[in-house]
């Protein structure tokens, strides 16, 4: 478990040497580290006091990757303002352990900049367009705000229903 913390502090790194290679590191070790915390023997709520705080680090680095780049990135006030908006949220959780702040300020921060750096890997438009910036909206939208619902309104496990159907039983009781 201490290695797996370790990972999640030094894995963000990861963006200055390859995008790509950091969030596809960066989001196997949060798909991983709540199965990790449960086998051990910890609370969702415990896990949680974890948890939040590395994701949150994560969106920390995602930013300072950003801002580093800002040359070469467009949209980066549309990056900021998803950031204060998570932010938002990470504060009202961080106060109130109320999980419905996650979903009033959803992490639409983390899944734009999964969608930029995709767009980057594969130069599929141009991330500078607006026509291209809507379309890349729309798809993050669509595929976010439900996973926000499911995960902090509906209370499902995202792991569980990925694996499940792999598995045949769900891997984690919370």
């Amino acid at each position: 478990m201490v290695i797996l913390i370790i990972l999640r502090i030094v894995a963000p790194a990861l963006l200055f040497v390859s995008p790509w290679v950091g969030c596809i590191v960066n989001l196997f070790l949060d798909m991983i580290d709540g199965l990790v915390f449960e086998k051990a023997g910890f609370s969702n709520a415990r896990y949680n006091r974890f948890d939040k705080p590395l994701d949150f680090y994560w969106y920390v680095w995602i930013m300072i990757y950003i801002l580093a780049n800002r040359a070469t990135i467009p949209h980066v006030w549309l990056f900021g303002a998803f950031f204060i908006i998570r932010l938002i949220g990470q504060i009202g959780y961080s106060i109130t352990e109320n999980h419905m702040f996650y979903f009033y300020f959803p992490n639409i921060f983390e899944a734009f900049f999964w969608a930029y750096v995709l767009n980057d890997v594969t130069g599929w438009s141009d991330f500078r367009k607006t026509s291209s910036l809507l379309i890349w909206l729309a798809v993050v939208l669509a595929f976010k705000i439900p996973i926000e619902y499911f995960l902090h309104v509906a209370k499902l496990s995202v792991t569980n229903i990925i694996f499940k159907p792999i598995f045949g039983k769900e891997i984690m009781s919370w």
